[in-house]
Formats: structure tokens, C-alpha cells, sequence
């Protein structure tokens, strides 16, 4: 089978596995690390220092390395929930606690999953560090229930299984198709690896302003998943095209004016990093700021025009 009809064979499969898009690049260095070097250099990573470690940047730098003899990245999307707009954001959700609950450890480039919250009734509001906290009438004694609202990825089922698993099928497919073993590594947020520049070098989408991947047809509330192999496909063109134009909306919606001019983050002041990697306590200055989200935060997204696009087309 020539490389060009076992690539589309890849991509057929990988649509019929439930991935919405699909594009191939080469582990070539990226173009964009000065960025990222520039970004760490600055102290936006907050506490996350393993993104700083020196083998994890050379490996962003070379992305090759993590496969040997690696010739095509597969990069592959996978939607999730989009949550409603924000001018009708989602139900809040509640779970009792003793006390308002540590910050949950992280990984390299990998968010803990939370555990499914049950939906209630909600009760008079008072102030909360977590957000707007409520006394429910199923409390005892002291115990507090807390309201929050949760991103809208963290929704369904840990989403690093599935990928995996829809990633390793994939895999096992090729390999029937063409008769022979084929070296290949599965990565989906759990690597030193620069997602969004592979995934615009393979044609998905262009890097927005908020920093999400965006596809012109799917928005931006997409799961990142990337296949190193040994096969030689022929690379898909980049997506070139800027099209955020001069929309500025998620920068001047964001509570905390984390967006940073060059489509980066301060990770110090983002409410995603805030409510999940950040192990001391949140700055008070910036407490009042992440209202009732106390596991991520969508806001960026919920005002982008094309993610709106996608929710309103039929």
C-alpha cells in the first residue's frame, strides 16, 4: 500500500473511532520553541517547575526523541461537551466537605480528574474561598456544601483512557492492514510535548488568542492526542491562516487578565491553574476573582465567535 493510500486508510479509521479530525506532520524541532523558552524564562509556569526541567525542554525542542527511528506524528481531536454560553452558564454542582479541600496534585502536562459531583438544590449563598458556598439542608454539624462550577472537559470520563484506548485500536488496525508490526508510542496531555504546534503543523487548526488549538469547523473545545510512529505518511499542510483577526474578547472577558499579547498564559493568574496545579494557597488578591469555579474554567472559550459558530450550526 503506498503512503498515500495508507494514510487516508489511517484517517478513515481513526473518524470511524470516534476522532473528528486527523492530520499527520513530522517530528521535526518545533518553529515556535522561543516562545515557550521565553514563556519559562518569565516565571508564567507559577510553581509548575517540571515544565522547566531541561530533558523536558530538550524533548519539546526535538520531538523525535521520544520515539526512535520516528518518521510521522499522527495527531488526532476529540470533542467534548461544549458548556452553554456564558450568558446561561452550566448548573452549579455541589459536594459536602469537612473543610474546603487541598488542591489536587498534577503531573507532567496531565490534569487529575475529578471525581463525578452529584447535582443538588441549592441553598442560601455565603462567601467561600472555593467560590459561593452554601449550607444544604442535608448538612450535619459543621459540614459546609460547597457550589461550583467544574470545566466543561472534566464533565465526562477521564479522557487519557479513552484516548489511549481509541489510539491503541487504532494501531492495532494499521497493523492488520499492512502485515507487520510497527513501532509506535500513544501520548494525549501526558508527555513534553508542544500539542498545539503539532496539531497546526498537521493542518487542525490555528493557535487563538486564548491559546486553544481552534478548528475552523469544530471550535476549540477539542482533546489533543498525538501517535509517533515509524511510518513514513506523507505530511498534511499546515493550517496558515490567522483567523482571530482583531476579535479580542477572550482577553477582555478573562476575570484575571491572564491572556497574555503574545497567546500565552500567566499561569499565575489563570483560573485553571489556580483551581487545580497550584499546591499553595491562591493569592488573596485573586480569590474573589474566580467566583464559583473551582475546577477549571471555560470563560475563554464560552465567548470565542467560534465556538458559538459551532453551537449554533444545526
Amino acid at each position: 500500500m503506498s503512503g498515500n493510500n495508507l494514510a487516508q486508510a489511517i484517517k478513515t479509521l481513526a473518524l470511524e473511532m470516534g476522532f473528528v479530525a486527523v492530520g499527520i506532520t513530522r517530528p521535526d524541532p518545533p518553529a515556535h520553541l522561543d516562545v515557550y523558552t521565553d514563556w519559562l524564562k518569565q516565571g508564567c509556569h507559577g510553581e509548575m517547575e517540571y515544565l522547566a526541567e531541561p530533558r523536558r525542554v530538550y524533548l519539546r525542542s526535538q520531538p523525535g526523541e521520544l520515539l526512535p527511528g520516528c518518521q510521522s506524528i499522527i495527531v488526532l481531536a476529540a470533542r467534548y461537551a461544549a458548556p452553554p454560553s456564558i450568558s446561561h452558564p452550566p448548573p452549579r454542582f455541589q459536594r459536602e466537605y469537612p473543610s474546603p479541600p487541598a488542591p489536587l496534585p498534577g503531573g507532567e502536562g496531565r490534569v487529575p480528574h475529578p471525581q463525578p459531583l452529584s447535582q443538588g438544590e441549592r441553598g442560601e449563598e455565603s462567601p467561600s474561598p472555593l467560590g459561593r458556598g452554601a449550607r444544604g439542608e442535608g448538612s450535619q454539624g459543621n459540614e459546609d456544601v460547597f457550589f461550583g462550577r467544574v470545566a466543561a472537559y472534566a464533565w465526562g470520563e477521564d479522557y487519557h483512557n479513552i484516548l489511549r484506548q481509541r489510539m491503541e485500536s487504532l494501531m492495532q488496525r494499521v497493523q492488520e492492514i499492512i502485515g507487520r508490526p510497527i513501532a509506535y508510542r500513544c501520548f494525549t496531555d501526558n508527555a513534553p510535548i508542544l500539542e498545539r504546534e503539532l496539531a497546526q503543523r498537521a493542518g487542525l487548526g490555528w493557535i487563538g488568542k486564548n491559546t486553544c488549538l481552534i478548528h475552523p469547523r469544530l471550535g476549540s473545545y477539542l482533546f489533543l492526542a498525538e501517535i509517533f510512529t515509524d511510518l513514513a505518511l506523507p505530511p498534511d499542510p499546515a493550517f496558515v491562516p490567522d483567523r482571530c483577526g482583531t476579535c479580542q474578547r477572550c482577553l477582555q472577558a478573562c476575570p484575571t487578565q491572564c491572556i497574555l499579547p503574545n497567546r500565552t498564559i500567566d499561569a499565575r493568574r489563570c483560573i485553571s491553574y489556580l483551581t487545580i496545579e497550584l499546591k499553595s494557597a491562591i493569592p488573596p488578591e485573586l480569590r474573589p476573582l474566580l467566583e464559583d469555579w473551582v475546577f477549571g474554567c471555560d470563560i475563554c472559550q464560552q465567548v470565542c465567535p467560534w465556538n458559538r459558530r459551532v453551537a449554533e450550526s444545526p
